[in-house]
C-alpha cells in the first residue's frame, strides 16, 4: 500500500490553475518557435519544440539514423515509462487548444454510464471486453508507412499539425485539418481526437503502460488511489478531460497506471471522499481528494455520509 498520503495538501483550484499556467506557457513557447522559424525566412530552419516528438523521432530514425538529434523525444519517452501520458494533459500544444474549446458534449448534462466505453454500434462495453480505438490503427499505418519512406506526419502528428497551423495562418493559409479538428473537439468533446484517434498519444499511451508496475515512489508524477476510501461515484470520470472512467472502475489500492490518463489531477479536486485519490510526485502528495469546496446546500455530514457508503 502507498503511503504519506497525509501530507501536502494542496488546493484543488491551485493545481487546476497551475496546470492551465503551465498549459498556456508551452503553448506560447510553441508558437514563438513556430515564428521564428517563419519570420524572417532562414533565421530559424525549423521548430525547435518539434524535437520533442517521439512519432518524428521514429521517421528519423528509420529514414537517416540521426537518433542524437531528436533525444528530446528519446527523454520524453523514458519519462512517460515513469509517468505515463502526462505530455498530453500538460504540454502538448494541440491538446491545449482542443481542451479549451467549448464542447457541446460537455456542455450538456452527464452521467456516470453515458461516459461508458461503447462500440461501432454504440453497444456499452463492459468490464475486461477489449474495445478497438482508431489511435492505434494510425499509429500502426504511420510507422509502417514511415518504414516504407512515406511521411503522413502533416495528417495525423498532433505537434506537426499545429506547426502547420500556425504556418498556415502566418502565411495567409487556412489549416483545414486545424481547423476540422476544432469542429471534431466542439461536437463530440473536447479531447475526443487526444483519446480516439491521436497517433501520439496512442504511443504514449503504450510506452506508459511498460512502465505500469512502477511505484510512485519512483515517479515524477503518478495517480494513487486508496480503493477502501472510494464509493465508486464516478465523479472522477465526469470530472475527466479525456473521460476516463477507470479511475472510478478500478478495485485495486496503489498508483494507477491507465492508458489514456494525462495526469491532470482533475478527478482528484472532484472527488468528494478524503485520501480516495492523490496526485504525487516521486511519494510526496500535491492534491488530495476531498479537500473540494462543497456544492451550495451540502454540508460537511452529507460529503461524509456518501463517502462513508
Amino acid at each position: 500500500m502507498e503511503t504519506g498520503h497525509t501530507k501536502g495538501k494542496r488546493s484543488p483550484r491551485l493545481l487546476s490553475w497551475t496546470r492551465r499556467a503551465v498549459q498556456a506557457l508551452f503553448l506560447a513557447l510553441f508558437a514563438v518557435l513556430a515564428w521564428s522559424a517563419s519570420y524572417p525566412p532562414g533565421r530559424v530552419s525549423e521548430n525547435l519544440f518539434l524535437r520533442l516528438d517521439p512519432l518524428a523521432a521514429f521517421v528519423a530514425l528509420s529514414w537517416s539514423g540521426l537518433w542524437s538529434y531528436l533525444l528530446p523525444a528519446w527523454i520524453l519517452m523514458l519519462a512517460t515509462v515513469f509517468s505515463g501520458r502526462f505530455f498530453c494533459g500538460w504540454v502538448c500544444p494541440l491538446g491545449t487548444v482542443l481542451e479549451w474549446t467549448p464542447s457541446i458534449r460537455r456542455r450538456a448534462r452527464m452521467r456516470f454510464s453515458r461516459l461508458r466505453p461503447v462500440d461501432v454500434t454504440g453497444k456499452v462495453i463492459g468490464a475486461g471486453e477489449r474495445r478497438f480505438r482508431l489511435k492505434y490503427a494510425f499509429l500502426a499505418l504511420f510507422l509502417a508507412l514511415s518504414l516504407g519512406g512515406i511521411n503522413l506526419a502533416w495528417a495525423y502528428d498532433p505537434l506537426v499539425i499545429a506547426n502547420r497551423a500556425l504556418a498556415f495562418v502566418l502565411a495567409g493559409g487556412i489549416p483545414v485539418i486545424f481547423i476540422a479538428l476544432l469542429a471534431l473537439a466542439v461536437l463530440a468533446g473536447s479531447r475526443f481526437w487526444c483519446r480516439e484517434m491521436c497517433p501520439l498519444g496512442a504511443c504514449l499511451s503504450l510506452v506508459g503502460m511498460a512502465g505500469s508496475r512502477l511505484p510512485a515512489a519512483a515517479s515524477p508524477l503518478s495517480l494513487v488511489k486508496d480503493e477502501e476510501s472510494c464509493v465508486h461515484c464516478g465523479r472522477c470520470a465526469l470530472a475527466c478531460p479525456f473521460e476516463v472512467t477507470e479511475v472510478a472502475d478500478v478495485r485495486r489500492t496503489g498508483r494507477l497506471s491507465i492508458p489514456d490518463c494525462a495526469l491532470c489531477g482533475e478527478c482528484v479536486a472532484a472527488c468528494p471522499c478524503t485520501g480516495a485519490l492523490t496526485l504525487r510526485s516521486f511519494g510526496r502528495v500535491l492534491l488530495e481528494s476531498g479537500r473540494r469546496k462543497r456544492r451550495k446546500g451540502t454540508g460537511k455530514k452529507e460529503v461524509d455520509a456518501e463517502c462513508a457508503g
